[in-house]
């Protein structure tokens, strides 16, 4: 079943949009501060980690920062959950049970009004239903069953003591085949493929329940920690933050600090990104009430979105990148002032190099006088050469003509001599 119903959206833009954007600051510069204090902490283990073998506990090690590897050894007994009567041969057991609810998912158009339809879904966590727009769908209230994770005893990596601290660490993602027993027979639940279940002819009801397991099938692990006689302990830097850290395989110390600066890395871009996004979400949301005005007038609308658009966009940006940038200066200040150096310098070099250019142009192609910005004198000496320009033919023939006559003004003087 997929139904609607449309309500008018209530006016809380404002409000929305600016706790939208709090959170966004909030997270990016809690994000900036994560990132620097956990690349301070890597690079404080990188001084100080030693590799041993697991094979043997060497009791100069306590106190200090090992990087061990091997083979997981388990109990025979594995790893049960007695609940359910489910035992896996595994370090890690995880239990997740799913209930078959109503999803809302609303949309708002740019006339104000909230569309809202509902659709059916399992999920694992409790969804609540006293906020929906149509009370005719309702979800319960609680879940029969909680999920929950088991971990095997005395599990043990060569001579060392592994506890479920590091154990949890492990991804369980291999699943259980369940069978029926006694224990799930009792909670009314039958066994199909992957979940013990409530589902009756494969026709799920609101309120119906799944369960199903997963566990972990790792066998090498290594393990960055500091040596506590048989087991281990967090190691804590100085700046506070700590390294307690189980991978799955056979990594050394430098691999495996390796792999979480990458994964501190990844980790600081994707929450910058998701942190940008809700400061230009919330930006978006504050501007809403005035786009919905727009639109009464379709052109207007259309523009006013698209100057929207870009306005959020930047100024979003522009937040964003000042609360990194002040972040900077609050957990890494001296690699700040250097930057801010080095960018000053760079733009005052610009400049300069840009002013000598124009200077050179300057004395090379010197710049002339427009003719209506002429003094006199430049206006006198104009007209006279456009003058002689237009007397030169008429010049040119009285000068002929006196050269004409030259002959016979000469002739004349010889016959008066």
């Amino acid at each position: 079943m997929n139904d609607t119903v449309t309500r008018k959206k209530s006016n809380g833009g404002i409000i929305a949009g600016l706790l939208f954007v709090i959170i966004g600051i909030i997270l990016l510069w809690f994000n900036e501060g994560r990132t620097v204090k956990t690349a301070e902490t890597i690079d404080e283990a990188q001084t100080q980690y030693i590799d041993v073998s697991s094979t043997k506990i060497n009791s100069n090690n306590n106190g200090k920062l090992i990087a061990t590897n091997g083979k997981l050894e388990l109990p025979s007994s594995g790893v049960t959950d007695t609940y359910f009567d489910v035992t896996v041969p595994s370090a890690k057991l995880t239990r997740t049970v799913e209930m078959y609810q109503w999803k809302e998912s609303c949309k708002t158009d740019n006339n104000g009004n909230e569309r809202c339809s509902y659709s059916k879904q399992w999920s694992d966590e409790l969804i609540n239903s006293n906020s929906f727009a149509n009370p005719n769908y309702s979800n319960p209230s609680t879940m029969p069953y909680s999920s929950d994770t088991y971990y095997a005893q005395n599990v043990k990596l060569g001579a060392y003591n592994v506890n479920s601290d590091l154990l949890n660490q492990l991804n369980t993602n291999t699943k259980v085949t369940v069978t029926d027993n006694q224990n799930s027979m009792r909670a009314g639940l039958n066994a199909s493929g992957y979940y013990y279940t409530n589902v009756q002819n494969n026709n799920p009801q609101i309120g119906d329940v799944r369960i199903s397991f997963s566990y972990s099938n790792a066998s090498n692990v290594s393990i960055l920690a500091i040596q506590s006689n048989n087991t281990f302990t967090p190691f804590e830097s100085t700046n506070g933050y700590s390294i307690y850290e189980l991978q799955e395989g056979i990594m050394d110390g430098k691999e495996i600090l390796n792999k979480l600066t990458n994964e501190n890395n990844t980790l600081k871009w994707v929450l910058r990104l998701i942190g940008t996004i809700f400061v230009i979400g919330g930006f978006a949301v504050m501007i809403s009430p005035l786009q919905r005005l727009a639109n009464f007038i379709p052109i207007l609308g259309t523009i006013f979105g698209w100057v929207s658009g870009f306005i959020t966009v930047v100024l979003g940006l522009g937040v964003s990148l000042i609360v990194i940038a002040l972040a900077w200066l609050r957990y890494r200040p001296i690699f700040s002032i250097i930057l801010l150096v080095v960018v000053a310098a760079v733009i005052i070099l610009l400049k300069k190099k840009r002013t000598k250019k124009l200077n050179n142009t300057t004395i090379q192609n010197p710049v002339q006088t427009p003719m209506n910005n002429q003094t006199p004198i430049n206006n006198t000496i104009s007209n006279n050469i456009q003058s002689a320009q237009v007397n030169a033919p008429s010049t040119i023939n009285n000068l002929n003509q006196q050269s004409a006559q030259a002959p016979n003004i000469t002739n004349q003087n010889n016959n008066q001599n």
